[in-house]
């Protein structure tokens, strides 16, 4: 079946996920920094702001409105948000990086990995309250995916302060961005 786009349309992949030092084995509690490099590969602007979702070894793959703390299948559970206030133009990126720009009420980044993750997620335009896709109109839904595999994270956890997700998160409107639980 063909293709049916509007002239136009935005197109957001993750054209890049990666972890410094780079893997595949690393010792729990090892400073990490994540960074996601989200590319506008479609002929028309984003036209409106959106998030991108850091998922540490989530339990399936991430989909649309799945956040990354309800995807966590590790202890402690760790991930991130971030919030892109920036209309992208045909063939631009943004990089994101776990060590700024990051939303701290909808992130917990203790700034390593823990034991046992074998693999991370980065999802652009990840949560609209409403519908099957983000809060951008794309050319292809089913590419905002990235992914770095076959990690192996050994030794033992550093002390840490507990994840505490919300029970019943709140809703909150942040600045032309789609509304989203609060989870800290």
């Amino acid at each position: 079946m063909p293709l049916v786009a509007r002239p136009g349309q935005a197109d957001l992949t993750v054209s890049a996920l990666q972890i410094t030092p780079e893997g595949p084995n690393l010792n729990a509690g090892t400073p990490v920094t994540i960074t996601v490099t989200v590319t506008n590969q479609g002929p028309g602007p984003t036209e409106a702001f959106f998030w991108v979702d850091l998922y540490v070894n989530p339990s399936s793959t991430p989909q649309i409105n799945q956040l990354w703390h309800d995807r966590c299948a590790i202890t402690p559970c760790v991930g991130m948000t971030w919030p892109v206030r920036t209309i992208l133009q045909p063939g631009e990126s943004i990089t994101l990086s776990t060590a700024e720009g990051y939303d701290p009420t909808r992130s917990y980044w203790l700034g390593w990995l823990p034991v046992g993750t074998e693999r991370i997620y980065a999802y652009a335009d990840s949560w609209n309250i409403v519908g099957n896709r983000g809060t951008i109109h794309e050319l292809d839904e089913h590419n905002n995916l990235g992914v770095i595999e076959g990690l192996q994270v050994e030794g033992t956890n550093p002390p840490h302060a507990p994840w505490q997700p919300m029970l019943r998160p709140s809703l909150v409107q942040q600045d032309g961005l789609p509304t989203r639980p609060v989870v800290r």
